[in-house]
């Protein structure tokens, strides 16, 4: 439950080269299309590796995040030995963070963790993006060779992971839902939980996502 800092430092510095990856394409005449970006242009390469790895690293952080307030409660006698095994080991990441309003005082704070809104609307489906990363299926692509006068040269069939829509500008919001998450961490349990935040610097945003 340790490494909350690390996966999300890991997560911030690829966020901040796929944003810079990303500027740069924008700059150019042309903007690459699907095959482009997939298969060789330097800046679409370096975007959509920068992507997968923060969004993979970010839910990273949002699961070590909310395993180690678990704990926090589990040491502070808020939990039985029974039930933090059984949220541990049964529950999905999105359902340990819902269970967590048990320990909200008021009612406004419930809200930040109701299912139906903003984080845990972006959360779920952080968790289902990485889940279709990780669980990635294969997809036919046919590819053509051309020669100088567009004439087809050569024809192939390839097989690739489906992309998922994956770039910069449809998955950036998800580094500010992991720290809309801390936010709620720290109301839940300011004084416990704001000792193992601030140290690595969490109490202000990190990141910045409308600028």
């Amino acid at each position: 439950y340790s490494h909350v800092s690390t996966y999300f430092s890991i997560a911030r510095q690829s966020y901040s080269t796929a944003k810079s990856c990303s500027e740069q394409i924008s700059t150019l005449s042309d903007y690459p299309d699907e095959d482009t970006v997939f298969d060789g242009h330097l800046l679409g390469k370096r975007e959509y590796d920068a992507v997968l790895i923060y969004v993979i690293f970010t839910a990273l952080t949002a699961e070590a995040m909310i395993n180690k307030y678990l704990f926090l409660q589990r040491q502070a006698g808020k939990l039985s030995k029974r039930l933090f095994e059984h949220m541990d080991k049964k529950m999905r990441t999105e359902e340990k963070w819902g269970i967590a309003t048990q320990y909200l005082n008021s009612s406004e704070a419930q809200k930040l963790l109701d299912y139906g809104c903003e984080p845990m609307q972006s959360l779920m489906a952080l968790f289902k993006l990485r889940n279709k990363l990780v669980h990635a299926r294969q997809g036919k692509l046919d590819i053509a060779t051309f020669d100088s006068d567009m004439h087809v040269t050569a024809k192939d069939i390839t097989e690739k992971p489906s992309p998922y829509n994956i770039a910069f500008e449809n998955t950036k919001h998800y580094i500010e839902t992991v720290q809309s998450l801390m936010k709620v961490l720290q109301q839940l349990d300011p004084e416990n939980v704001s000792d193992w935040l601030d140290q690595n610097d969490w109490v202000e945003p990190i990141i910045d996502i409308k600028a």
